[in-house]
């Protein structure tokens, strides 16, 4: 029956881990907002108070189990406080004042030093007993006993009336729906809690260890369910201009991320309640080492959400989940355990959705320094070592480096594309419903607009419109937009008649349809030598031009020039 009492461990432990997944998600969605931060304070308690029966109902002796049971006491003692204040918060916006919340918990702050704090009495409260089951605490109904049940029984009631009269108080049909499932979570709580942990304790010769920790999941179960079904606590996002990766999707890459490190290390923690499976201590140490440190770097990680700064923020990330790869491995390493040194794949995978390559670099560079230091170390401790190994490792990330950088290529070529023809189609929708009421009163006014909105978009120094005579005989530049920051503005086309003969080579790919790309001014062929010193008269360093037609003859043309250098295939893709 030695393994039952583990079983019961292992079962609080997994309550521990729901309850931290359950507080970090919430304070995730929300963590300026008061309701958010007392759930996250509760959800600590709990995980206190989950963690302490975990240690305490398969411990080794006595002691053990008193010591964990009055650690578990200072997550139970003051639930109950967390809750009432966690439903004020929830129902009332204005914060309460520092004497009511002293007034509060004053129950919980006796009852805390009664059963955890003071050694002579908290001593004497508990009458520990080893069944089958594990340490179960016999109740002998003390009046400290008789103070606590008052202190928990009453203020769960007083949470079901701060939840009745919310729900009474607004005629919003979903507060009504969050009030009565909470209220309904809260009482099946109570039932059982009570019939378990006072009732079946005091009269079954084999009870149960007190259960209370799994039981008070189904009100936060039900807190957390009404985030998801009805927007609970929820913060309300503003929309964003980027399509992938904006700053809100990064934070909540980042949360991801933190979460799957505290996973990580919750797994490897709950290795002490396998020890058994252990031949040694040495892999129980490693496991415990590398469980420590996954949870570290998951809790650096979601904390730094409260740094403001984009880049320090990003930098701090990095930082820490490389820094986890050669502190992990290295340990592990040292005892003789290598099964962890696939762990930098994963992180691999993950740098790719990024769209630079700094996370791909980072992690890469610390898997293959971890490997070669981990190979200096095992041949100084090991006469027969092979070599091998570490160089098939060190390959293998090398390899997986060049096929995720091309992967990124990929992923960042898209990206620019969606993210170019999308604000290009937004350009042409709003010069579109811009054009609905064109007429000649504001037709200057239109056009002018048009030019701005298509220069800014294309970063150009200029756009302007040519309109040829009807013979084709001259073309003047009829309108015109200037960055006033990359050009003087003492030239000026407006108005300015030209000869399209002059200009032969341009006006040829113009009537033909054709639009004309010119990368790079220099390179223009010798039969565009008029192009080509006008250009330059305006230090056009690439340009490119469309046809304007109507009734299928050329009206003019529309041009711009950029005061950079566009690839052909790039404008070409850009222009409607």
């Amino acid at each position: 029956m030695a393994g039952v009492p583990l079983l019961f461990s292992l079962v609080f432990f997994a309550v521990f881990g729901g309850y931290l997944f359950l507080g970090i998600h919430i304070i995730h969605s929300n963590p300026r907002a008061g309701p958010n931060r007392l759930f996250l304070a509760l959800c600590i308690s709990l995980c206190i108070w989950s963690l302490g029966f975990s240690m305490a109902n398969s411990a080794a002796s006595m002691e053990i189990c008193l010591f964990w049971r009055r650690f578990s006491a200072l997550g139970w003692t003051s639930a109950y406080s967390i809750f009432l204040h966690f439903f004020l918060a929830l129902s009332n916006k204005t914060p309460l004042r520092r004497f009511t919340c002293g007034l509060m918990y004053s129950p919980a702050v006796i009852s805390m030093y009664i059963f955890a704090v003071s050694p002579s009495s908290a001593r004497a409260q508990y009458n520990f007993v080893q069944m089958a089951n594990g340490w179960v605490n016999v109740a002998t109904h003390t009046g400290w006993d008789i103070f606590f049940y008052t202190y928990y029984a009453g203020y769960i009631l007083l949470c079901l009336a701060v939840l009745w009269h919310w729900r009474r108080k607004t005629e919003a049909q979903n507060v009504h729906k969050q009030a009565q499932l909470i209220s309904r979570g809260i009482l099946i709580a109570l039932v059982l809690g009570t019939f378990t942990d006072i009732i079946l304790s005091s009269h079954l010769k084999n009870p149960l260890p007190q259960m209370a920790p799994l039981i008070t999941l189904i009100p936060i179960i039900t807190i957390y369910y009404s985030t998801r079904r009805y927007g609970l606590m929820r913060e309300v996002s503003e929309p964003s201009e980027e399509l992938i990766l904006s700053d809100a999707a990064r934070v909540k890459l980042y949360h991801y991320l933190g979460l799957a490190f505290i996973a990580g290390g919750l797994l490897n923690i709950s290795s002490v309640f396998w020890y058994p499976m252990f031949p040694d201590n040495a892999g129980l140490a490693a496991s415990q080492f590398s469980g420590g440190m996954f949870l570290l770097s998951g809790l650096v990680i979601i904390i730094s959400r409260v740094i403001k700064l984009a880049n320090a923020r990003k930098f701090l990330i990095i930082l820490t989940v490389a820094s986890s790869i050669p502190l992990v491995t290295l340990k592990s390493a040292e005892y003789g355990d290598a099964s962890v040194w696939p762990f930098p794949m994963l992180l691999m995978m993950l740098s790719l959705v990024f769209d630079s390559r700094i996370p791909l670099i980072s992690v890469t560079a610390a898997a293959v320094a971890t490997q070669i230091a981990a190979w200096i170390y095992a041949s100084s401790r090991a006469a027969l070592t092979n070599p091998f190994t570490y160089i098939l490792r060190i390959g293998g990330f090398v390899i997986a480096y060049f096929i995720g950088a091309a992967v990124n290529d990929i992923y960042i070529n898209r990206l620019k594309e969606n993210l170019e023809r999308s604000a290009s189609q937004g350009i042409i929708l709003d010069i579109s419903f811009d054009f609905v009421s064109l007429n000649r009163a504001n037709m200057d006014s239109k056009m002018d607009s048009m030019l701005e909105k298509v220069g800014t978009f294309l970063k150009a120094d200029r756009v302007y419109v040519y309109s040829c005579n009807p013979m084709g005989q001259s073309m003047h530049c009829t309108h015109l937009w200037r960055d006033h920051t990359a050009l003087p503005k003492k030239k000026t086309e407006v108005g300015v008649e030209r000869s399209p003969a002059a200009f032969s080579w341009w006006m040829s790919l113009l009537r033909s349809g054709q639009p004309v790309v010119v990368q790079d001014v220099s390179l223009l062929p010798a039969e565009a030598g008029p192009e080509k010193a006008l250009l330059e008269s305006f230090k056009v360093k690439s340009a490119v031009a469309v046809p304007i037609e109507g009734q299928g003859e050329m009206l003019g043309f529309g041009a711009e020039t950029p005061n950079h250098t566009y690839l052909g295939f790039k404008l070409s893709k850009t222009l409607p």
